[in-house]
């Protein structure tokens, strides 16, 4: 599948819903912050899912039709919850809808459709689809679950609740290794800093960074995909950006389905990327980061006490400083060297590394 172009629509005169004026991939991209290349993301990108909200013009309103069915009171408030999977091609969206009552009176209906475009694209696959594919299978989307609702806007003109760029690496020799060494790196603002064997990835070693709504997610791929009929290459992980809305208009311009494109999620994408400061280097051996603290401005004194303080960090300690500011300055100093500590302290492997954006590699160099 690829862009929404003049062609799909004559061959496609059934979808159900509106065509927009300005279709996704050409809206203007003057809202947007930050000046980045057109070509930034391109055939580096995937979108892992994708959650839109709509205004809604009509819909089925027969209970059997929506197996789960919720009633939430909040004061004068009553909110009406229906959902629903829709199977596609071998895989399923979520489809919902909204009613909020106030003082008994109707006042506003919503939908919802939450999907993982990328299995939309390739059902059996583990790939993710590039993000024309991915907006390539919206239309199909909605012309699949317009039995149940009618949309009173345009698509361009859906609300972007939730989106995952995300991006694979390929080649890693230690996985769980690099996971755990990254996980010691402090971010600014992040809430949430842990990493742990994800169950709901088959045990998968993932780092979490973010806040409550939104998050950045580093796993071991082969190891969630492993046993499955499909799996992903031994070396493989995944980086994802769980994005919600305020992450998707600061750091992407993106705030309704129509300003989705190449250069919009390639921005949000790469933004993100720099914040989770998961493409630092990790020393493979203590010797490697002696040398790199050595190099900084700083005296004897401050130069031992601040490798101590970057050794209890990958141990999993946050060591004891003399105030909040030198705490500052240790952190300032490790996202200026852009390293962490090797986990196993006893490794002997002379060597730096670190995952490559542009290459999608772990790249290796003598220090």
């Amino acid at each position: 599948m690829g862009q929404l172009t003049d062609d799909w629509w004559k061959l496609h005169p059934d979808v159900g819903f509106s065509r927009c004026a300005v279709p996704p991939s050409r809206r203007s991209s003057s809202n947007r912050k930050g000046t980045s290349s057109k070509n930034e993301g391109r055939q580096v990108v995937g979108i892992d899912k994708l959650a839109v909200s709509f205004p809604v013009d009509s819909w089925d309103t027969n209970p059997d039709e929506w197996p789960d069915r919720s009633e939430n009171q909040r004061g004068d408030t009553l909110l009406k919850s229906f959902g629903q999977m829709v199977p596609i091609d071998g895989h399923s969206v979520y489809l919902g809808v909204r009613e909020r009552w106030f003082e008994g009176v109707l006042r506003q209906t919503t939908g919802k459709l939450e999907y993982n475009p990328s299995r939309v694209v390739d059902p059996a696959g583990c790939g993710l689809a590039s993000v024309g594919d991915a907006m390539g299978t919206f239309p199909v989307v909605v012309g699949a679950t317009g039995r149940w609702v009618d949309p009173a806007v345009p698509s361009c003109d859906f609300r972007l609740t939730r989106i995952d760029p995300a991006r694979d690496f390929e080649g890693i020799e230690q996985p769980t290794v690099l996971i755990r060494a990254l996980g010691s790196l402090h971010r600014p603002y992040s809430r949430k800093n842990l990493v742990h064997a994800d169950v709901k990835r088959n045990g998968a070693q993932t780092l979490v960074v973010g806040g409550k709504a939104s998050d950045v997610r580093l796993y071991d791929k082969y190891q969630e995909r492993k046993g499955r009929e499909v799996e992903a290459a031994r070396g493989t992980v995944r980086w994802e950006a769980q994005s919600r809305k305020e992450w998707n208009e600061n750091y992407g311009g993106i705030k309704w389905l129509g300003d989705i494109d190449d250069e919009s999620v390639g921005q949000l994408a790469r933004d993100r990327w720099e914040w989770s400061q998961m493409g630092a280097e990790v020393a493979g051996d203590l010797s490697r980061l002696v040398e790199r603290v050595h190099a900084a401005d700083l005296s004897r004194a401050q130069r031992r006490a601040f490798l101590g303080w970057l050794v209890e960090q990958a141990a999993g300690m946050e060591a004891e400083v003399e105030s909040s500011a030198t705490l500052a300055k240790y952190r300032r100093l490790q996202r200026e060297l852009g390293i962490a500590a090797p986990v196993e302290l006893l490794a002997t492997v002379k060597v730096l590394r670190r995952l490559d954006w542009e290459t999608g590699r772990e790249l290796q160099r003598v220090a």
